[in-house]
């Protein structure tokens, strides 16, 4: 039992304590392609989300539109 916590304490020691270690960087062609498959998946996904807001936003406004004319009307009889 106690090779086993000795043989850990060692793991431990060799994979975690190495604070300055620097984080991987993925540089291939592979990854890069995949980011920038994902952007442009994103940037697509936020224009068609702006144009369905636009379209919302035209139908609120032309039927805002459409009361006030009401309103208007009925205010002066």
């Amino acid at each position: 039992m106690v090779s086993l916590f000795i043989l850990f304490s060692l793991f431990y020691k060799r994979s975690y304590s190495k604070k300055n270690k620097e984080p991987k960087r993925c540089e291939s062609s592979k990854d890069i392609d995949q980011c920038h498959k994902a952007m442009s998946e994103i940037s697509t996904a936020a224009k068609e989300a702006a144009g369905h807001a636009a379209k919302d936003a035209g139908k609120v406004l032309k039927s805002a539109s459409k009361v006030v004319k009401k309103s208007a009307v009925g205010s002066t009889m």
